[in-house]
């Protein structure tokens, strides 16, 4: 009897261990990304005991420079990148850990909730002075894991 309520005990510990969602026992303090300072965000990923929620409505658009050096390639994205939410998603920061969810519920890290299949295509420019690299990703299924 001992040894199947340790078996059952290590079988439910093995499982939840390994969930690719997590759920929260709360319902987080939520703050528009709009409301929120730049200093507010790095508090919240450099603090050890923080849980903020910032919600990404539909529509928002957040202008970014992107800049990547390495030993071979360079890259810049100059003057601006445009990150568009194309639907509300909240994401939330806990104890340095970063979640995303489009319900509140089920939070997931980053990479597998925008993660997919991607395709690439490779097309000339509309000026035919460069080339347009196109990512789409296709949301994974369970059975493409």
């Amino acid at each position: 009897m001992k040894k199947s309520l340790f078996l059952i005990a290590c079988t439910m510990l093995a499982t939840t261990g390994f969930a690719k969602t997590k759920f929260f026992n709360d319902t987080p303090r939520i703050v528009s990304l709009d409301e929120i300072s730049f200093e507010q965000i790095q508090e919240a990923i450099q603090s050890k005991s923080s849980d903020v929620t910032l919600e990404l409505r539909e529509g928002t658009v957040i202008p970014l420079q992107f800049l990547l050096k390495h030993q071979v390639f360079s890259a810049a994205l100059n003057p601006n990148l445009v990150f568009k939410a194309e639907k509300t998603c909240y994401l939330r920061i806990v104890n340095k850990k970063c979640y995303m969810s489009d319900d509140l519920i089920r939070w997931e890290k980053p990479g597998r909730f925008t993660g997919g299949l991607p395709t690439l295509q490779l097309k000339q420019s509309v000026n035919n002075s460069g080339f347009v690299l196109e990512t789409n990703l296709a949301p994974y299924k369970d059975d493409q894991e």
